[in-house]
């Protein structure tokens, strides 16, 4: 893997734990349901792209390593 994979992997991890942290936080505070379940809708979005990139970016290399 490149360090651009690496990076990809890194940043999609980090925001999926930034985004169940936040809801926890955000359960202690006691704020209302509609914004702990926007703040998963936005977590749940960034990893799909970001697992989406990351499959689209290895095809486009194309080092001639099989999947």
């Amino acid at each position: 893997m490149s360090r651009t994979d690496h990076i990809t992997i890194l940043v999609v991890a980090l925001v999926g734990v930034v985004g169940v942290a936040a809801v926890e936080v955000l359960t202690l505070l006691e704020v209302q349901e509609w914004i702990k379940f926007a703040v998963m809708v936005v977590t749940f979005v960034v990893i799909l792209v970001g697992s989406y990139w990351f499959v689209l970016a290895q095809g486009e290399r194309g080092d001639g390593q099989e999947r």
